[in-house]
């Protein structure tokens, strides 16, 4: 995932439809645990 100008892309070498959804990120250490998920749209060029 790669920050641009205050927006976030998911750079990706393929991909196709059925990765529309809902993606979710979880990490967690001994200092606690965060979750962010971000809603995936492909749109065709």
């Amino acid at each position: 995932m790669v920050a641009e100008d205050g927006i976030y892309l998911l750079k990706t070498k393929s991909l196709n439809r059925s990765w529309n959804g809902t993606l979710v990120c979880e990490a967690s250490n001994s200092l606690g645990s965060m979750r962010s998920t971000s809603n995936i749209v492909i749109k065709s060029e």
